[in-house]
């Protein structure tokens, strides 16, 4: 040892690449969205033609996983970034959330039904 009584500070972390709040938010969103934009355009089926309904529930289905996938590639700010990953997120698991609502509701109806 040469003497020297103190050691070099840590090196600092690398920035986040995501913030979490962020992607908990696009969680949140994507998981409403995914399911609240094709039961609008649902609802708005009866204004539209056969072809034309087809193509906006294709659309506000899919707006969602492209809207996410672009800001979570994009640079800039984690929390932008983030929120698109969250989105992402959200979207692959509206199905999952959503089935299991689905046979919860049948499941409580069907009970419901045999009392």
């Amino acid at each position: 040892m040469t003497g020297q009584w103190w050691t070099a500070p840590p090196p600092a972390p690398p920035p986040r690449r995501y913030s979490t709040g962020s992607v908990w938010s696009g969680i949140a969103v994507g998981l409403a969205t995914t399911i609240g934009l094709p039961l609008l355009g649902f609802f708005l089926a009866g204004t539209l033609e056969q072809d034309a309904f087809a193509w906006l529930f294709l659309l506000v289905a899919v707006v969602p996983l492209v809207l996410g996938i672009v800001l979570a590639a994009m640079q800039g700010s984690p929390a932008r970034r983030g929120f698109g990953l969250g989105l992402t997120i959200g979207w692959a698991c509206a199905p999952i959330v959503f089935s299991g609502v689905c046979i919860v509701i049948i499941l409580g109806l069907y009970s419901a039904e045999g009392s």
